[in-house]
């Protein structure tokens, strides 16, 4: 039963957070933009087609293989694990203090719902948040099942995003063989091709693969207006709710899953740090080989999709998953060592300002990208995309630790805890007044 006297539930102090689990965060950030990187600044089709959508010059090739092979997929995986593992933070707080963490939690996933609808209506349809959130409550059901327990599960629903994303795979390399040869592609005329905002996506018959989407999306993001890109942009949106529907989710799900059960057996902890080496030597050394042989395969596929695409599926969903445990293992392994190292301090100011970092992407990225800011969009190469993804992570590095030099937590998760707490947490630094 809940004591009714206990002190209610609060934000996590800046002298209780675990620097593991910051420095990953802010870690993953830098993964996560820079697979995201694409779905800003190509049409949707040239993104989840792969590289053979595009014609790729040498250098945007190796680009390419290079980000699939050590990026996609693994760092919102990590990213995922890591809001399994601070969920069981806040369980295990509430605990303590003799309260269920539902009540307060609900209300946390909430917010970030609504944050997320914000963003993804607003500004970006790829947003991950508002998968978190309806997600999220799953947690709530199984927080008080053993580490044992919850490993089992997650593997359970490993299991069932495997199937979907290679039943999916092979439908449609099985469509593509079918249809290759037997129809021919529509040519669009000009007239179409000029259509913009509600009139393109109603010729296009809702296809991203189609020329009419493609010219108008392309449209509507390079030079606007606002209505334009709303329209393409909600679209694609509901596209990645099915998406996460039918595999996706339920992959981001298992994560949770798992980070939960890591953090009940103290994997974070500074003391676990020889298995946190184990898990880096066993998880890279078995994932890069799969994730680098899937990506060769895709990125030898003559067609956006296809039997090889079929087959690098399940080495890519598989591979994702223990090179992600293998980056987790290997930083929290290094944010741990007994000196401590450098840089720790900036990913761990990442890493505590990660909801700030992770719009903060966004908001440049679209500065970058859209007709509002430079309107780059359809116009740089792979290779370019990684040098564009180093420098918003740089200078939302820069933001971060200048922010909190004066500041205890980001603008974001002020606004989020909030709402949460139902009580605005203390936001700037008391200045220490001068000793004689």
């Amino acid at each position: 039963m809940t004591d009714l006297g206990a002190a209610p539930l609060a934000p996590v102090g800046e002298g209780e957070r675990i620097v593991a689990l910051d420095v990953l965060r802010g870690a993953a950030l830098f993964g996560i933009v820079m697979a995201n990187l694409p779905f800003f600044s190509l049409p949707f089709l040239q993104v989840v087609g792969g590289p053979t959508t595009e014609r790729l010059a040498p250098w945007d090739a190796a680009a390419w293989l290079l980000v699939q092979s050590l990026v996609n997929y693994k760092f919102i995986s990590l990213f995922s694990l890591l809001f399994g593992a601070g969920f069981m933070v806040q369980a295990a707080r509430a605990a303590s203090a003799g309260r269920s963490v539902a009540p307060t939690y609900l209300r946390r996933l909430l917010v970030l719902g609504l944050i997320g609808l914000v963003h993804a209506l607003l500004l970006w349809y790829g947003d991950i948040l508002f998968i978190y959130a309806v997600l999220g409550t799953v947690l709530l059901l199984v927080r008080n099942l053993s580490p044992r327990g919850l490993v089992i599960l997650a593997v359970v629903l490993l299991a069932v995003a495997f199937a979907l994303a290679t039943g999916v795979a092979v439908l449609e390399a099985a469509f593509a063989s079918t249809a290759n040869g037997t129809a021919a592609t529509a040519e669009s005329s000009e007239a179409e091709l000029a259509l913009r905002g509600v009139e393109a996506l109603r010729a296009s018959g809702g296809d991203p693969a189609t020329p009419v989407w493609v010219a108008g999306e392309t449209a509507a993001y390079r030079e606007g207006p606002f209505v334009d890109a709303l329209v393409f942009r909600a679209v694609t949106w509901l596209y990645t709710i099915l998406s996460a529907v039918f595999g996706f989710g339920w992959h981001v799900l298992a994560l949770f899953v798992l980070g939960a059960a890591m953090m009940k057996t103290g994997f974070f902890g500074r003391e676990q740090r020889s298995r946190q080496v184990r898990f880096a030597r066993i998880g890279i050394a078995i994932g890069l080989p799969i994730e680098l042989g899937a990506s060769i395969l895709m990125l030898s596929q003559g067609q956006a999709t296809g039997w090889l695409h079929a087959a690098a599926t399940p080495l890519h969903a598989v591979g994702s998953v223990v090179l992600c445990l293998g980056y987790a293992g290997l930083i929290a392994a290094w944010a741990n060592r007994d000196r401590r190292p450098a840089g720790v301090g900036v990913l761990s100011s990442l890493g505590r300002m990660a909801l700030t970092c992770y719009l903060l992407q966004t908001v440049l990225a679209t500065a970058l990208f859209y007709w509002w800011g430079l309107g780059w969009f359809g116009s740089l190469g792979r290779a370019s995309m990684i040098l564009v993804a180093i420098g918003i992570y740089v200078a939302e590095a820069a933001f971060a630790m200048l922010w909190l030099r004066r500041f205890r937590m980001g603008p974001a998760e002020w606004v989020w805890r909030t709402l949460t707490y139902l009580h605005p947490p203390a936001l700037r630094r008391a200045v220490a007044s001068a000793t004689v």
